[in-house]
This record gives structure tokens, C-alpha cells and sequence, in this order.
């Protein structure tokens, strides 16, 4: 048995996965702010909070 998937179906599976992906990531790490003035949780809000909790 050979599974065959054709490029149109395996590009509509990328398109599905990328918007998934999209909705939930993260913001961008704005680096040109110090950590404590971020308005809104991003990747290294994150990551400050669990390296806080180690």
C-alpha cells in the first residue's frame, strides 16, 4: 500500500498549520524595552516567568 498525498492537499495542510501556529504564537521580543515596561505578554515575558519559577 502506497500513500500518495498531492501537492494541492499537502499545501492546504501547511496553509491549516501555519494559521494555527499564527494564532498562538507569541509577540516578538521587543528588545528595546526594558522586561518590566512590556505592555503585553511576549516570548520573553515568558521566559522571565519561568525562569522565576525554577
Amino acid at each position: 500500500m502506497t500513500l500518495v498525498v498531492d501537492e494541492r492537499t499537502q499545501l492546504r495542510q501547511y496553509g491549516e498549520m501555519f494559521a494555527r501556529l499564527a494564532e498562538y504564537a507569541l509577540a516578538p521580543v521587543d528588545v528595546s524595552l526594558a522586561p518590566e515596561a512590556h505592555p503585553v505578554k511576549d516570548s520573553l515575558a515568558l521566559i522571565q516567568h519561568l525562569l522565576s519559577t525554577l
